[in-house]
C-alpha cells in the first residue's frame, strides 16, 4: 500500500507519531529521560517506581528525581505516603493547558525585563595560520578553570607551556595527548597526565565543556594551504569534543607521564579531577573518603571502594566516558557520578577527597 505523501506526523505510523509527541513534550523542558518517565506513567495510569525506572531505563533513585520535576510541572502526583511510591498521571486535559497558563503568566514580566540585544557575538572563528592557531589555544588555556583536554602534535606544547603550566598550578584538570615524539619536552608541572601515539591525530581542545578547537594537526606544520581549524564556544559542542577524543584517541595511545596525587583534602568542582586524583590515591595505597554535593540530595558522603575511570591505566571503567565513584556509606554501597550522570545513584555537583 504506497504511503499518502500528505499524511501528517499524527497520522501515520505509532513510531513517527511518539517521536512528534516526544519532541512536543521537550517543549515544555522535559528531557529524554523525563519524557520516557512521563510516557510510562501515562500508559499505566498510576505506576510504582521500579515500574518507571525500568521502562526509562533509569535508577529508581534517579526516578525519584523526575519525579519531583513532573510534579513541579503538574503533570503527575506523587504518592509517597504509601508504600512503594506510586506516581499517579494528572489528566493530561488538564495538565497539559495548565502548564501553558503557568507558562505564558510570565510573558509580561520577561518582557519588561528584555532587551534588544546587540548584533550577535560569533561562536565560531576559523583559523587559517599557525600563529593565530597556537595565541587561540594559549588563551582557551589561559582561561581555563577546571579542565583541558588537548591533542596536539609535540611541537605545540613548548610554544603554550607556560599557559599550561599555570593552569596546573591553578588546579586544572590537564589531559595531554600528543603525536611526533621527535618534540618530546619534560611535563612536570604541565600536566596530569600525558599520552603518545605515533599516528597524527587531529587538532582536538576541549576546555571546561565551554570552548572547544578543532581542525587538522597539520596547520602547525604548515605542508598544506588549505589547512585551518575552527574555535567554537558551545557547551554542547565542547563536551562532544571532550567525549569523542575521550572515546576514539585516548585508549590508542601510550601513557608517558602522570602528575603526583595532591595533598588531601582538597575540594574539586571538576568531577572528572576528583575521580582522577582518588584513583591516583588509591594506587598509592591510600584510602580516601568522599565528600559528595550532589544535585538534589544533599550531601553524601563515604569510603571511596572503586573509581570508575578511563584517564589512567589501567582503565577501571566499562565504557570509555564512564566516570564515577562508588562509595560505602551508612546506608548502604552507592555509586555518584558527574552532573549528566544518569547510571549512578547520585549526581556529583562538588567532591571533597579526604584521607581516611
Amino acid at each position: 500500500m504506497a504511503t499518502d505523501p500528505d499524511a501528517s506526523e499524527e497520522g501515520g505510523t505509532d513510531e513517527v507519531g511518539e517521536n512528534a509527541l516526544r519532541e512536543r513534550l521537550q517543549l515544555f523542558g522535559l528531557s529524554d529521560k523525563e519524557v520516557d518517565a512521563y510516557l510510562a506513567v501515562l500508559a499505566e495510569g498510576e505506576a510504582t517506581v521500579r515500574t518507571v525506572a525500568e521502562a526509562a531505563g533509569v535508577t529508581q533513585r534517579y526516578v525519584y528525581d523526575i519525579a519531583e520535576d513532573l510534579e513541579a510541572r503538574g503533570l503527575v502526583r506523587v504518592h509517597d505516603h504509601v508504600t512503594p511510591t506510586l506516581l499517579r498521571a494528572e489528566p493530561p486535559a488538564e495538565a497539559i493547558p495548565a502548564l501553558t497558563d503557568r507558562l505564558g503568566a510570565v510573558t509580561p514580566a520577561l518582557e519588561a525585563r528584555y532587551q534588544q540585544p546587540g548584533p550577535a557575538t560569533a561562536e565560531f572563528e576559523t583559523v587559517k595560520s599557525r600563529p593565530t592557531a597556537i595565541k587561540r589555544l594559549r588563551t582557551l588555556v589561559e582561561d581555563a578553570t577546571e579542565e583541558v583536554f588537548l591533542s596536539a602534535p609535540g611541537n605545540v606544547v613548548p610554544e603554550i607551556r607556560s599557559a599550561l603550566a599555570d593552569a596546573h598550578d591553578r588546579g586544572v584538570f590537564v589531559l595531554l595527548l600528543v603525536s611526533d615524539s621527535g618534540h618530546r619536552t619534560d611535563f612536570d608541572g604541565v600536566a596530569s597526565v600525558v599520552r603518545e601515539w605515533d599516528a597524527e591525530g587531529p587538532l582536538n581542545t576541549a576546555v571546561d565543556n565551554e570552548a572547544a578547537m578543532v581542525g587538522d594537526a597539520g596547520l602547525f606544520s604548515g605542508r598544506h594551504a588549505d589547512e585551518v581549524a575552527v574555535v567554537v564556544r558551545q557547551g554542547h559542542l565542547a563536551g562532544s569534543v571532550l567525549s569523542a577524543s575521550i572515546s576514539s584517541f585516548w585508549p590508542a595511545a601510550t601513557e608517558i607521564h602522570v602528575t603526583d596525587p595532591v595533598e588531601l583534602p582538597r575540594t574539586f568542582e571538576s568531577f572528572r579531577h576528583a575521580i582522577f586524583q582518588a584513583r591516583l590515591h588509591r594506587m598509592a595505597g591510600v584510602e580516601v573518603e568522599a565528600i559528595v554535593e550532589t544535585q538534589r540530595h544533599g550531601e553524601v558522603a563515604g569510603r571511596v571502594t572503586a573509581v570508575r575511570q578511563g584517564f589512567l591505566e589501567p582503565a577501571t571503567n566499562d565504557f570509555p566516558v564512564e566516570n564515577g565513584l562508588v562509595l560505602e556509606t551508612p546506608d548502604g554501597t552507592v555509586s555518584v557520578g558527574g552532573v549528566g550522570a544518569f547510571i549512578e545513584d547520585y549526581r556529583a555537583v562538588r567532591v571533597t577527597l579526604q584521607e581516611t
